[in-house]
């Protein structure tokens, strides 16, 4: 037997079957956040995706004495039993990279694609004590670093206002206005006592290949921290602060590389 529904009866149908399905649909909140499970912002509950922040390498800096770890704020004496004080000591490594117990080599990288250079430079504030720089997406243990300190060729013609603002490369001290250059190297030390009552380094062409030997582990969805040690005994205590800039500077030089420890 057929069934004919009235017009108006078939259009109440209709409307209620469309306000059925829009409750349904309604129910479903999808919530918008990192879905990729190497970021360090992901949560398994995301469901759309969006503004994934992913894990960066950092290089966590200590200085020593040979024996212990010291605070940035000593007061420290060398050989000749002149005191000083470190206000700034930093760096710009470039060619940075990890390998493993197997021998296979890792470098950082740049997902997002915002690093404007090459992920493997990285502006490195020892008082900073923590110093992020690109991403770094493997996971493992890693037991040795290696990179270098010295002119970088990708940097000629860029200053700091070229990078983003929480590039670490933005901060202007890396850079020396007055020379249109990078302080590859730089150091201030207050030398109470001394004639000029502070002494001003920084080496224009340093050269050092640094090769660390440690143990960092990195796991999924964690930033790499890689800790190391500058020796200060090594770095300045068979320096005269008294004698002239160019002498220091070869000295300086002279002990950088070695000055770097686990």
């Amino acid at each position: 037997m057929l069934t004919i529904w009235p017009r108006d009866k078939m259009l109440s149908i209709r409307f209620f079957l469309i306000l059925m399905l829009g409750g349904l649909l309604s129910c479903e909140e999808y919530k918008e956040g990192c879905m990729d499970a190497s970021a360090t912002n992901f949560q398994v509950s995301n469901q759309a995706p969006c503004c994934c922040e992913y894990p960066d390498l950092v290089f966590q800096t200590t200085l020593t004495d040979g024996e212990g770890t010291l605070s940035f704020a000593d007061t420290f004496e060398n050989a000749a039993g002149q005191r000083y004080v470190i206000r700034e000591l930093k760096f710009l490594a470039s060619n940075i990279q990890l390998s493993d117990s197997t021998g296979a080599v890792f470098v950082p990288g740049d997902t997002t694609g915002n690093y404007l250079v090459s992920p493997a430079i990285l502006g490195v504030n020892v008082l900073d004590l923590n110093n992020a720089g690109a991403n770094f997406l493997s996971d493992g243990t890693f037991d040795h670093l290696e990179f270098s300190v010295g002119p970088v060729e990708e940097l000629r013609g860029k200053v700091p206002a070229d990078f983003p603002r929480d590039h670490p490369l933005r901060d202007s001290t890396f850079y020396d206005f007055r020379a249109h250059s990078w302080n590859w190297v730089k150091v201030v030390l207050d030398v109470p006592g001394s004639e000029a009552g502070s002494l001003n380094l920084s080496i224009d062409d340093p050269r050092a290949n640094v090769d660390i030997s440690g143990s960092w582990t990195k796991t999924r969805g964690r930033d790499l921290v890689v800790n190391f040690r500058i020796n200060i005994t090594t770095l300045f205590d068979a320096m005269d602060f008294s004698l002239p800039e160019d002498v220091l500077l070869s000295k300086f030089k002279a002990n950088l590389r070695a000055s770097f420890e686990p």
